[in-house]
């Protein structure tokens, strides 16, 4: 057991299930709510504790398994400072202040991807259902010491397994996307994990050369895994609140792409946080 250090309150249940992550499972651990993933190839288990997190497993996490848990939970993002930018906001403030602890994730890139892939024209209880349908028809089996778990398959399984396997698991048409996205980095050799590196408009460029990726899926792979925290997915909850609250109930038609692009310059360098709250809390309503 280790407790992470946050430098913000931390709420896990808002974070993890907020539609920016379909692989976290609630579990019950000890007669305590907890949760789990797989992370670069380990099990881990989380537990809130007051407003700070508590890594139950692995039992005697090293320091390397702490860092890639740490990494993934965002731990160090300052929300303090991102509150006091919107003090003058009273719609964001009070999204903020009901959701408080609310962070983002850095999630792998790969995974991000196929998840936004599967985003497309669907609901978040069927995206989550269509991974774990994923996970499980590979045979990435490992064991550690609370049994059996399985890994993300690569995109070369997923090109070994062939298209008509995605298909069969009830993919759809989105299945020729996962397989020609996988044909695509593994072929021209594209490290995701680079993409970190680069800025907004490089990485819109580069995924919207993927099958099945355009403005919406490429954003939400930018912000929720290569870290460009000013990225802006306009979906249709995202949509709806921007022309509610800040374009006077507007019903004129404005492409999402303009929509995303102005108000990435209006919300400034984390207009991404302020997105991910304002969809988080116009979906709670």
């Amino acid at each position: 057991m280790m407790i992470l250090k946050s430098k913000s309150k931390y709420d896990l249940e808002s974070t993890l299930y907020s539609g920016q992550c379909f692989l976290w499972n609630p579990i019950l651990s000890d007669n305590l709510q907890a949760h789990e993933i797989v992370l670069g190839g380990t099990r881990f288990r989380v537990q809130q504790l007051s407003d700070k997190i508590d890594a139950i497993y692995p039992l005697n996490i090293t320091q390397n398994q702490s860092l890639i848990l740490q990494n993934h939970l965002r731990v160090d993002d300052d929300l303090g400072y991102i509150y006091q930018s919107i003090e003058s906001d009273k719609y964001l403030l009070s999204s903020f202040k009901k959701f408080e602890g609310l962070h983002l994730l850095r999630q792998d890139p790969w995974e991000c991807l196929v998840t936004f892939i599967c985003s497309s024209n669907n609901n978040m209880k069927r995206i989550k259902l269509m991974l774990n349908k994923l996970i499980n028809s590979f045979d990435n089996t490992h064991t550690d010491s609370l049994g059996e778990y399985k890994t993300f398959p690569t995109p070369d399984q997923i090109i070994e397994a062939g298209e008509e396997h995605l298909r069969s698991l009830g993919f759809g048409y989105r299945a020729k996307y996962i397989f020609e996205t996988s044909r695509i980095i593994l072929y021209e050799n594209i490290d995701l994990l680079k993409l970190r590196s680069q800025n907004y408009d490089d990485n819109l460029e580069q995924l919207t050369m993927f099958p099945g990726v355009g403005d919406k899926v490429a954003n939400c792979v930018m912000l929720f895994s290569l870290d460009n925290l000013n990225a802006f997915p306009v979906d249709v909850w995202i949509n709806r609140v921007l022309r509610e609250i800040y374009l006077n109930d507007s019903k004129n038609k404005i492409a999402d792409s303009r929509l995303r692009s102005h108000f990435q310059s209006y919300f400034g360098e984390y207009s991404g946080y302020i997105n991910h709250y304002l969809f988080h809390s116009r979906r709670n309503d």
